[in-house]
């Protein structure tokens, strides 16, 4: 990025209509340094880090011209020592001068004396500007997080879960030196994600980052601008979304004209009655079966040229088969068992439908499908169990507590328990409690026993979800407003958060461990002991 690069003109007084970098006077930064809500050793610390950088570039120019390298110091994991410079011949005195002065950086950014270039903004990582904005007076942290509960609002996926909207926010307001967010354009991030798609061009970015982390971080930070940009858009700030890049066409799967003409045919017609997901599938498995005709059967121009023993072949070096976009690790048993079925449908297909350049009959079949090997979920002593449970009975969290007791005490299967309903407590003509669960692919409700203790903590959650409906209030010791007792597939709610936690236990590990805990303990219906049945895969709750 040139540093004599033109500023348009934005809203902020402070920021002039040609930009140039410039330090701020020392007595206005020393105010600001004296004023910051931390101790003295602190200050005095932050007011050294000021006074160094500006010895060391009285003009900010110079420091433009400095390696990007040496301009962002130490990264994220990397040891910040004297002794120890992240690789030989680093400068490390300049490095520690670079890095302390960050905090200074964004104070300058803020207050338009400073425009940040893209290397800086990208190679930095992690980037926390708002304890400078919130002394500063300005309403950054409000705004950005304003944008961000707009957009949740319209239906998208929460800030824990990837969707990083204030990451781009703060890089456009330091790289165009202005904290008003309302005078952001779509022209702006545009020029974000131009940087981005380019930013193995930014001179010495792959050093900082790495070669071969580079691809996953140009991703990632592609997705985030467009979010972005997107947030913008809806909030009414911009007046156009993001554009959406032009999709680049898939390889081919074979280097022969007639084989791949014949893969694409299998493709159209399974694409007829295949769900996008399981067609991305299905061309994975058979570019791995093109790759290996490319290599190992140069030869061999049409399918129908190939035989059981080829086949055999291929299956063999399957086996052998490494990740495409990570050499050094192998495939999983069940990517490798993918391909095989892939390529099995493929012939079987072929020849029910009597297609030329195939063979006339299926060349593997179901036989040769590898051997899933079947989990045994984890057995938990009862002398072991006890103690446990009265751990159990003693959480705060009302979440965790009930999620916790109804997989020990009911016939519920894994996948279910962590989307029960409000409604889900029902009883038996007994009086025995017993939970209503929408089972199997047909969502066909299906009914369970239930522990009485288990029926209370439901009973109490559900009072709970139901105060909190009423209130109309967001109480952090229940998560979301929800209709689901639990959270995300059975990531609960810690206690003092609302967004779910992954430390704590899994609803689907604690029933597989406790399913066949204690079956004598378990109650009767009718007189007629039940247990638990074994966790089963591809069960679906009903939608809210």
């Amino acid at each position: 990025m040139n540093a004599n690069a033109p500023l348009r003109a934005a809203s902020s007084p402070d920021t002039p209509a040609r930009w140039a970098p410039r330090h701020c006077p020392e007595a206005e930064y020393a105010a600001f340094v004296a004023a910051l809500p931390m101790s003295d050793r602190w200050r005095r610390k932050h007011a050294q880090f000021h006074l160094r950088f500006r010895q060391t570039y009285p003009d900010l120019h110079t420091w433009f011209m400095q390696p990007l390298r040496v301009r962002l110091g130490w990264r994220n994991g990397e040891g910040q020592n004297r002794r120890l410079a992240p690789e030989p011949g680093f400068d490390a005195t300049a490095g520690w001068v670079n890095f302390n002065a960050r905090h200074y950086l964004t104070y300058l950014a803020l207050t338009g004396r400073l425009r940040m270039d893209w290397g800086w903004l990208l190679g930095i990582g992690v980037l926390k500007p708002f304890h400078v904005a919130d002394q500063l007076g300005l309403p950054l942290r409000e705004h950005s997080e304003r944008l961000r509960e707009s957009l949740l609002a319209l239906g998208h996926v929460r800030d824990d879960e990837g969707f990083r909207v204030p990451w781009g926010l703060i890089r456009l307001a330091l790289h165009r030196g202005d904290a008003d967010l309302n005078t952001l354009t779509g022209d702006d991030v545009e020029e974000m994600r131009h940087a981005i798609r380019h930013c193995e061009r930014i001179p010495g970015l792959l050093q900082v980052v790495g070669e071969g982390r580079c691809p996953t971080l140009k991703l990632a930070w592609a997705t985030n601008a467009f979010r972005t940009g997107l947030t913008l858009f809806h909030t009414g700030i911009t007046d156009r979304p993001p554009l959406r890049e032009e999709t680049i066409p898939p390889p081919r799967l074979c280097s022969k004209p007639r084989i791949d003409a014949v893969f694409e045919r299998f493709l159209a017609e399974r694409a007829l009655v295949l769900r996008p997901e399981s067609m991305s599938s299905t061309r994975g498995g058979l570019r791995r079966f093109g790759l290996w005709l490319d290599t190992e059967r140069p030869h061999i121009d049409s399918l129908a040229q190939l035989g059981r023993e080829d086949m055999v072949a291929f299956m063999e070096s399957v086996h052998r088969l490494r990740k495409l976009k990570h050499p050094d690790e192998p495939l999983s048993r069940a990517y490798r068992a993918g391909i095989i079925s892939t390529v099995a449908v493929f012939f079987r297909h072929a020849a029910v439908a009597e297609w030329d350049d195939v063979p006339a009959r299926p060349l593997i079949t179901h036989a040769d499908m590898p051997r899933v090997v079947e989990r045994v979920p984890r057995f938990i002593p009862e002398d072991q169990l006890g103690p446990v449970m009265d751990q159990v009975r003693q959480l705060d969290c009302p979440l965790q507590r009930c999620a916790l007791l109804v997989a020990r005490w009911s016939g519920a299967r894994r996948t279910e328990i962590p989307k029960l309903h409000l409604d889900c407590l029902d009883a038996y003509p007994d009086g025995t409690p017993r939970l209503r669960l929408a089972a199997g692919k047909a969502l066909k409700e299906r009914t369970v026993p239930l522990h009485e203790e288990a029926a209370e903590a439901i009973r109490a959650l559900v009072a709970l979800r139901q105060a909190q409906h009423d209130r109309g209030i967001h109480d952090p010791d229940l998560g979301r407003p929800v209709r689901y007792l639990f959270l995300r597939n059975g990531h609960l709610a810690a206690p003092t958060t609302s967004s779910p936690t992954r430390s704590a236990p899994s609803a689907r590990s604690w029933a597989s461990s406790t399913a066949w805990a204690n079956p004598r303990s378990t109650p009767t219906v009718s007189g007629t002991p039940w247990a638990p049945s074994l966790p089963r895969r591809g069960l679906a709750c009903r939608p809210s």
